[in-house]
């Protein structure tokens, strides 16, 4: 449990960060829509919170994104 609580908490963090445009994609996800995002497989400890964009990457590997082919978005 304890990983859980840390992803969770990295996760609330980029919510913090988030600027508008962020925002605007969330509650599009929050209302059942796809967004597009490009997603960095080979994020490293360190460098995991320096960017806004590294959050879909973070909720894609952590289970709360799914993939969607190009064609269904």
């Amino acid at each position: 449990m304890t990983f859980y609580f840390r992803i969770h908490d990295l996760i609330i963090r980029f919510v913090g960060m988030a600027d508008d445009t962020t925002r605007a994609e969330l509650e599009e996800l929050s209302e059942g829509k796809s967004i597009n995002k490009d997603l960095r497989m080979d994020l490293t400890y360190e460098e995991i919170d320096q960017n806004i964009d590294n959050l879909w990457s973070i909720l894609f590997t952590t289970g709360y994104l799914t993939y969607c082919e190009k064609n269904r978005l």
